[in-house]
């Protein structure tokens, strides 16, 4: 179950570096955004595992989705674009509403407020750091990534809890469609890379 931990933290570290690659106009920028961009993937294939294709696909659109608004929120951001990075905010929101429904169709044994609550959070405290890199404010954004990774893990708690009541309700025992983890799955080579500015 580790590995939803491992997920959810990557899509923080490489949230981040996106963050610093806009700010700076770095010359990886499109391809750290891929990186970002697989954890979808990545985390699509241990969804399929356990929960099956269709709700992976749900799942896993699900977060192309938050990847891909936290883009144009940050990019409004360091524009200095107001209008537009609260929009991008909102549908954040909406997305966290969306994600909270997606769980609690899974297991409703964890009601849908708890899903709100953790997601809504994670958001917020995701456009804070967005917005203490956007404008400069390091010191700040090193306590809000840490606060970051520490959500990130209780939401991959979660995540796993729902997988255990599962397995536990229907007797499965799934094995992991490939030999090798996701490409994602070893947070601590990415976690070293991008702890400070």
């Amino acid at each position: 179950m580790n590995q939803f931990h491992n997920h959810m933290a990557d899509l923080t570290i490489w949230s981040r570096a996106l963050l610093i690659a806009l700010k700076f106009n770095l010359a990886d920028t499109e391809d750290v955004y891929k990186r970002l961009l697989q954890e979808s993937k990545d985390i699509h294939e241990i969804m399929s595992t356990f929960f099956g294709p269709e709700n992976a696909d749900q799942f896993s659109n699900l977060l192309t989705r938050q990847i891909a608004t936290f883009r144009h929120l940050a990019e409004a951001l360091i524009a200095n674009n107001r209008q537009e990075a609260d929009a991008n905010f909102k549908e954040l929101y909406q997305i966290a509403d969306d994600v909270a429904n997606f769980f609690t169709n899974l297991n409703p044994g964890i009601k849908k407020e708890l899903w709100h609550s953790l997601f809504h959070e994670y958001y917020q405290r995701l456009y804070q750091e967005a917005f203490a890199i956007a404008s400069g404010n390091y010191a700040a954004e090193i306590g809000l990534f840490d606060s970051l990774i520490n959500q990130s893990y209780l939401i991959g708690e979660y995540i796993s809890n729902v997988v255990i009541a599962n397995l536990h309700s229907s007797g499965a025992n799934p094995t992991p469609s490939g030999a090798n983890p996701p490409s994602g799955a070893n947070k601590n080579h990415a976690l070293n890379a991008f702890m400070h500015v």
